[in-house]
């Protein structure tokens, strides 16, 4: 095997699979970067068992071949160039590969390579393919991403929960604190029929880990490139332009998140400029303990905003709010509050409550597509 590569786009794959590369793996081959020459394009491989990924660059392929190199040593080399335009080549002779490096300080290196053989197969994800924009993955799963959980112990809520409802996809993610529901609408074209199993349809919960991947390595600037998103019982197999995601799903079932949802009948509901309860919010934030609770008490023309802390004295700030229903008195997690304010996006938000100990529910104004509930606190009595 035989290529040329400028080192910009070697770096960039590299520095994209070392994400899921395992350095302190107890399997050897997990070390390794699995690469294929064939057609003027190279194909590099990495994985972890539970997640593998897939980068394909154009490269000046002289040979075409296999190999496995180890993925430290090998970035590290690439590293080396001292210019983003220096070509790299990479020639592969039975069991050594040598990579050297043009330019007026010119370098090569040498390692040992691996058994291509005993490099993990990729899985086969068999179903339907969908085909999504750019900006819907970043909206289905980026609006639901802070509300992941990082407990171990319940770790069937770390990740985001993706299924089907009529022509809607939705992605859910819940700590049991605070939750955020995010629906787009499933290519018309598509069958959703392709994605069921026993006639029920597939759902599966995306580890938080490939959640990030995705977000952190999808094309940037408003990109509205199409992702083919694919799924079974076991793993789904996210097709992006720059890369291939496959990822084990978690094992286990997510709660019945419906039953924590407010229902339409609210005794009290507020509709607020986002900018400025989010400004206040973030004052109370910075005041005292984060997770420390704000209290808040709705009046008909504002809500008057409360935190008290034992070694700080207390804080206070009256914004302005359209109320309909009953004057209310509620208490939430300061933190939870402003991860929520954060992710909406609406300039004109509404929070509605059924009672002062039952969850809030917050949307964006005139928009059901994304939804967010947070779960009350004790209150401490400051009014």
């Amino acid at each position: 095997m035989k290529f040329s590569i400028e080192s910009i786009a070697l770096k960039a794959a590299l520095t994209r699979l070392g994400n899921v590369v395992q350095n302190n793996s107890k399997i050897p081959i997990l070390h390794c970067v699995h690469i294929e020459a064939t057609d003027n394009k190279i194909e590099l491989r990495a994985c972890d068992c539970d997640q593998f990924v897939s980068v394909i660059l154009e490269a000046d392929v002289k040979i075409n071949g296999l190999t496995v190199l180890p993925f430290k040593q090998f970035k590290s080399a690439c590293e080396t160039a001292y210019a983003d335009r220096a070509k790299l080549t990479v020639q592969v002779d039975d069991k050594t590969a040598n990579l050297t490096m043009d330019g007026d300080m010119p370098f090569s290196w040498s390692f040992a390579v691996q058994d291509f053989e005993d490099y993990p197969s990729f899985p086969d994800v068999e179903t339907g393919r969908a085909s999504f924009s750019v900006t819907d993955i970043q909206k289905l799963l980026g609006n639901v991403a802070f509300a992941m959980s990082n407990e171990p112990t319940r770790y069937y809520l770390n990740g985001a929960y993706l299924h089907l409802e009529n022509s809607d996809l939705i992605a859910v993610a819940t700590d049991g604190h605070k939750l955020a529901i995010q629906r787009i609408q499933f290519p018309p074209e598509t069958d959703t029929n392709q994605f069921t199993t026993s006639g029920q349809n597939t759902s599966g919960i995306i580890p938080k880990k490939a959640v990030s991947f995705i977000l952190k390595n999808l094309p940037k600037n408003g990109s509205n490139e199409p992702v083919m998103l694919s799924w079974n019982q076991h793993y789904l197999k996210f097709e992006a332009p720059n890369f291939v995601l496959y990822t084990k799903l978690v094992d286990g079932t997510f709660p019945d998140y419906t039953r924590i949802i407010p229902k339409e009948d609210f005794t009290t509901k507020v509709q607020l400029e986002r900018s400025v309860i989010l400004r206040a919010i973030s004052a109370f934030l910075k005041y005292g303990d984060k997770k420390e609770a704000t209290d808040i008490r709705i009046n008909p023309t504002s809500l008057d905003l409360k935190k008290r802390c034992v070694e700080h004295g207390e804080i206070f700030c009256r914004i302005a709010g359209v109320t309909q229903g009953k004057d209310i008195e509620i208490c939430f997690n300061t933190s939870y509050l402003a991860q929520i304010l954060k992710a909406l996006h609406s300039d004109k938000i509404s929070l509605s409550i059924e009672s002062d100990h039952s969850p809030a529910r917050l949307t964006n104004h005139n928009d059901d597509s994304y939804l967010c509930v947070v779960m009350p606190m004790r209150s401490k009595g400051v009014w």
